[in-house]
């Protein structure tokens, strides 16, 4: 079936003749017919990822110029199926003066953070990353964004756990715990915080004094950023994330409701809307996580990571993520560190999970087919070899 019902511009809910005919190609396609939708299957709006109501499920979908929208968001994009972008003449030029601030992430997008290293090249080049992160008991959150960040190509990690940070009875960090982390985080190049550091009220005053100290580039994760989201005891804190230094934050959608004082499921429905008010806000480079992660400018500009796959719902996986990402900032600008780190993470999901099926994979496989995924996108070798 050649689906040609509708094309872009769709803003309500299609009814009379065009519902039925939609609801007949819906039931052919159940039935395994192949439907190929021209510029998008019908029923899909073409201006975000939302589908609220009945819409055709593609096999395959030949749109014109560039993607839409609704071609590489979620929901929608699961309707799509295969997506071929067909060239009609429409001068690359005219689509770059279009103005358009949403771009589908590509292999070429992540390579450019993996040159080719130089002969003379030395573990300094690749810079010094530090990790706070791994409360008593959860250290494995520290082990897992190391590794990723190793993985990654960073010249140095360190990590600061409980120790060398000292830590009270109750498990709160103690007071001179900040300073020893200050001095730490200004001798590297870049710093991730958050992943296993607990919630104790102590931790979260510690959490939020280092994030708004921390003289260098600083990605922030996990419980780093619930300590910034207002909790029954006590406000928000976002106002320290107005750094002068770039700020990276990586949450999922339920971190994401916390900070926006939204639910889970309103985040959910307008993830593009609100990654872009929150790096607004905030002067923050945003990645939302999930399926069809997002990676905001404060300006809005924004882009859409097509690799990943539903196995990496497991706990761990945003720590390599935390890693990968503060790697390639501890030797980037934050859109090339946050951009081609979502990238390869996913397309080493990806690889995992071929590997490992979708059931069995772990974090730790995540980060052990980082370097398939570095190579794959065109990660290069040292100029020597």
């Amino acid at each position: 079936i050649v689906d040609a019902l509708l094309g872009t511009g769709l803003r309500q809910e299609p009814t009379g003749l065009v519902a039925d005919a939609i609801a007949e190609i819906a039931r052919a396609a159940e039935a395994g017919t192949p439907v190929v939708a021209v510029d998008l299957p019908s029923g899909v709006p073409s201006d975000s990822g939302e589908v609220p109501w009945a819409t055709v499920r593609a096999s395959v979908t030949v749109t014109f110029a560039a993607p839409k929208h609704g071609h590489v968001l979620a929901p929608a994009c699961d309707l799509v199926g295969e997506l071929v972008v067909a060239d009609i003449g429409i001068p690359r030029a005219a689509l770059e003066r279009s103005g358009s601030r949403l771009f589908l992430l590509e292999a070429a997008d992540a390579a450019r953070a993996f040159p080719a290293r130089a002969p003379a090249a030395h573990k300094g080049t690749y810079g010094h990353l530090l990790i706070v992160a791994g409360a008593v008991g959860k250290t494995g959150a520290a082990i897992l964004a190391a590794t990723g960040a190793l993985r990654s190509g960073v010249g140095l990690v360190t990590v600061a756990t409980p120790e060398p940070l000292p830590i009270l009875p109750s498990g709160d960090l103690a007071p001179g715990a900040l300073e020893r982390a200050l001095a730490l985080a200004a001798a590297r190049d870049a710093v991730v915080i958050g992943p296993g550091l607990g919630q104790e009220p102590g931790t979260r005053a510690f959490i939020r004094e280092l994030v708004r100290r921390c003289p260098v580039p600083l990605l922030v994760d996990a419980d780093g950023l619930n300590a910034l989201a207002p909790s029954g005891r006590e406000p928000g804190a976002l106002d320290v994330l107005r750094r002068e230094s770039a700020t990276v934050l990586t949450p999922h959608p339920g971190e994401m409701a916390r900070l926006a004082g939204l639910s889970s499921a309103e985040v959910q429905g307008r993830r593009l809307e609100t990654a872009r008010r929150i790096a607004g806000d905030t002067g923050t480079f945003v990645v939302l996580k999930g399926q069809r992660t997002l990676v905001c400018r404060p300006d809005g500009v924004a882009a859409v990571n097509p690799t990943g796959n539903p196995g990496m719902a497991t706990g761990g996986t945003g720590d390599v993520l935390a890693g990968i990402v503060g790697a390639l900032l501890a030797r980037h600008e934050p859109w090339t560190a946050a951009t081609a780190g979502v990238y390869v993470h996913g397309l080493a999901g990806d690889r995992a999970a071929g590997a490992a099926g979708p059931e069995s994979l772990v974090a730790g496989d995540v980060a052990s087919a980082l370097p398939e995924a570095i190579r794959a996108v065109g990660g290069r070798p040292s100029a020597s070899t």
